[in-house]
């Protein structure tokens, strides 16, 4: 008897969905486009994991000074080499810990001002570290808090320190009055 009652639920349960009422269509099906969804990943990925790593590469840093200072009065002369691992790290940390900044430059062309172009030129920064503009080429790395180091490779060779506003729509140069803003989409 308890062997019917179960086979007689079991079959109900299983016939239930195959002959009850048909299931209402969703309203509007929404379609997610992947580049933009992917982008705003990646961004929110790189974001929290700089946010994440910031008390370790602090932690590495500080480690490193330390022990440079201990080697500077036990070992004089071998505190090259941490001096060195400690340049490193702090080069390294500003690279990834400013993804907002790497992405504002990558994503964006940007308007070059100068003595010598007081109405600018689009410059244009590639994630291979080159930035060029029309008579310009050089290379470029997240050097502080919202900097970059642009180092040119033209016969003069400057080297300039671009300081970005907060919102990461402006910046200026310490050399040759060097300023620009980021331009606008073209749709």
């Amino acid at each position: 008897m308890k062997t019917f009652i179960l086979i007689t639920c079991v079959s109900a349960f299983i016939a239930a969905p195959l002959f009850g009422e048909p299931e209402s269509a969703p309203a509007a099906i929404t379609t997610i486009q992947p580049q933009p969804e992917i982008e705003r990943l990646q961004q929110e990925f790189d974001r929290r994991r700089a946010e994440a790593l910031r008390p370790v590469a602090a932690w590495y840093r500080e480690q490193l000074e330390t022990l440079q200072k201990k080697l500077f009065t036990e070992a004089p002369g071998s505190e090259a080499k941490v001096a060195e691992v400690l340049k490193a790290a702090k080069e390294a940390f500003w690279q990834e810990d400013q993804p907002e900044l790497r992405q504002a430059l990558l994503r964006s062309t940007w308007l070059w001002r100068s003595d010598y172009d007081p109405h600018g030129v689009p410059v244009t920064f590639r994630c291979d570290g080159t930035v060029e503009h029309i008579g310009m080429r050089g290379t470029w790395r997240v050097s502080g808090p919202s900097e970059v180091t642009i180092a040119t490779q033209d016969r003069d060779r400057y080297q300039y320190i671009l300081h970005f506003n907060t919102s990461l729509s402006a910046y200026e140069a310490d050399l040759h009055n060097v300023s620009g803003i980021r331009m606008p989409a073209v749709q």
